[in-house]
């Protein structure tokens, strides 16, 4: 049995040509995001070269959040607790009759 060139596949497999259909596939998938803590935004905006007050205005946060977020400004002291009415927690509990 002979075999010719023209019986034989082609050495190199063609490749299949876009259709409308697999470009609309590409397009109805949800894409994959990613939701930055605060902390992680302040973080790239300064490695961006932003200064505070930016970062403030781009976020929509107070600028005192920010530089507190970055070490710049201390942190707030705890509010004081505000006077109790009637017993303290730590007086004893009258015996019952």
């Amino acid at each position: 049995m002979d075999i010719s060139i023209s019986d034989s596949f082609p050495f190199q497999p063609t490749a299949p040509s876009p259709t409308s259909d697999a470009t609309s596939d590409l397009t109805d998938k949800p894409t994959d995001s990613v939701r930055l803590s605060l902390d992680a935004q302040i973080q790239l905006l300064v490695q961006q070269g932003e200064s505070p007050s930016e970062i403030a205005l781009d976020l929509g946060v107070a600028a005192m959040s920010v530089a507190t977020y970055l070490g710049l400004a201390p942190l707030p002291s705890p509010p004081t607790p505000a006077p109790q009415n009637g017993p303290s927690p730590t007086s004893s509990i009258p015996a019952m009759k």
